[in-house]
């Protein structure tokens, strides 16, 4: 690598000051190795940092320059943010410490010698050369959260699909209605992923499985009584999510104690402290979801009113599996071809059989039981093809939608459909040595459903024969 190529070296911006301090900054750094530009205005380094790329900014607050502060927000605040060190000209350490919490990577005293500045420098460029990496590969992640992964050619998905492109760039509140398994969070990531803040975090909250004191520590965060003198807290879900989408899922469980505090951060944009002056304000998208309906939501004091006027400016129905049948070969296919991605495999077929087998379940658990259904067929399969008598269903008789007919030989469905899930089952607990745990991961379903098929079913592991 040539050193002097200009295209290949480090850029530094250096803001304000430039005649009396510059020169002696600009020395710091070997001409080999760094490209010392200088800018003595913000007007003017907007300007420079809008026609070229820069790895590191410094910035000069010599008292001259207008509100200096304001240029590190600017700069730290950009779609794609630079390393800021500040250069404080006077004995301050408070305006150092204030350019940090404006964004700043640090601060320096002048006058700074090159062993204090030069490795702070250093340090910085490396950290924004990773905090734009980290934008790269959520940029990355962002094509693969394409509205195309969004399976479904029926009218409803297509529909759904057409709005929730529609929304992605808006910031309005959006509800997400639909039954478990359908892809609410999936949809809610998606929309995030096409949004101008994609940039920024997605962060998922579920108050389905969080106590009512977790739940408030994950919303809003936590400190102690001794904040004001230490600054450390627990960072919640609107701080970590702060620029980017907050995502709540089955809103109707939210806490009670949470509605009302809730209501007041919609409304301030301002989390919640015990000093009215240290209130921070976040910006936030809010997406939440829920299984119910609307009026469900609200019915028997689920959720106030104004939490959820204010959480549903527009509302996104997700149909279930059952409502779109015409998606289930589209989606199977999809599936199918993940799979074979993800283990390095040639890509699976499936039959037409197996498909119209596929139709005929009612799928309760929606498209999860779906993508669950064509695991377990994948790793049963003798061959590149799933057949009828690979597609195997483990939610219980009355759920699967099969009408108690008998067949040829007498029997009843339902009979052959608990015998085929007692096989799988016995097979799947023989092959993990009855771990419960891998067993139940194997077969996509949770531990308890497991326990209840194998009390169901009366299966007892056998005891190594004595010798």
């Amino acid at each position: 690598m040539n050193a002097t190529n200009n295209t290949e070296r480090t850029r530094i911006l250096i803001v304000g000051d430039h005649e009396r301090r510059g020169h002696e900054l600009t020395a710091t750094f070997p001409e080999q190795q760094y490209r010392v530009e200088s800018a003595d205005s913000k007007t003017s380094a907007q300007q420079t940092l809008a026609n070229r790329d820069f790895d590191l900014v410094i910035v000069v607050d010599d008292g001259r320059n207008d509100d200096p502060l304001s240029i590190v927000r600017m700069v730290t605040h950009a779609p794609r943010p630079v390393e800021v060190v500040y250069v404080v000209c006077q004995a301050d350490t408070k305006t150092g410490l204030e350019a940090v919490k404006s964004g700043a990577f640090n601060y320096v005293v002048w006058p700074a010698d090159r062993p204090v500045l030069y490795p702070l420098a250093r340090r910085a460029i490396e950290t924004g050369r990773m905090k734009r990496e980290l934008l790269d590969l959520r940029e990355t992640v962002a094509m693969s959260f394409g509205f195309d992964n969004i399976v479904g050619i029926s009218d409803q998905m297509v529909q759904l699909k057409a709005t929730a492109q529609r929304l992605a760039m808006t910031d309005i509140a959006i509800l997400i209605l639909g039954p478990p398994g359908s892809g609410k969070e999936l949809l809610a990531g998606t929309i995030h992923h096409h949004s101008r803040r994609r940039h920024r975090r997605f962060v998922p909250v579920d108050f389905s499985s969080s106590c009512e004191s977790l739940a408030a520590v994950e919303l809003f965060g936590s400190e102690d009584d001794n904040a004001r003198q230490e600054p450390s807290r627990v960072q919640g879900a609107f701080e970590r999510g702060d620029g980017g989408t907050i995502f709540l899922g089955e809103i109707d469980r939210i806490p009670e104690s949470l509605q009302e505090p809730l209501v007041r951060f919609l409304r301030e944009s301002k989390l919640p402290s015990p000093a009215p002056e240290a209130r921070r304000h976040v910006d936030v998208r809010i997406i939440t979801s829920s299984c119910l309906s609307q009026d469900e939501i609200t019915a028997d004091g689920h959720v106030c009113k104004p939490v959820l006027d204010r959480l549903s400016l527009v509302t996104l129905q997700l149909p279930s599996l059952a409502e779109r049948l015409e998606d289930i070969e589209v989606l199977a296919d999809y599936f199918l071809r993940r799979m074979a991605v993800a283990k390095d495999k040639g890509p699976l077929a499936i039959s037409r059989e197996a498909i119209d087998k596929l139709q005929q379940h009612s799928w309760p658990g929606n498209v999860r039981e779906l993508e669950n259904c064509l695991q377990r067929a994948a790793a049963l399969c003798r061959s590149d093809c799933l057949e009828a008598e690979d597609i195997q269903f483990v939610h219980s008789e009355h759920s699967s939608g099969l009408r108690s007919t008998p067949d040829s030989s007498g029997r009843k469905k339902t009979d052959l459909l608990a015998s085929s899930q007692r096989l799988i089952i016995v097979r799947a607990l023989e092959e993990n040595n009855w771990n419960f745990t891998q067993t139940a991961q194997e077969l996509g379903i949770g531990r308890t459903t497991l326990w209840r098929k194998v009390k169901k079913f009366r299966l007892q592991r056998k005891e190594p024969e004595s010798t």
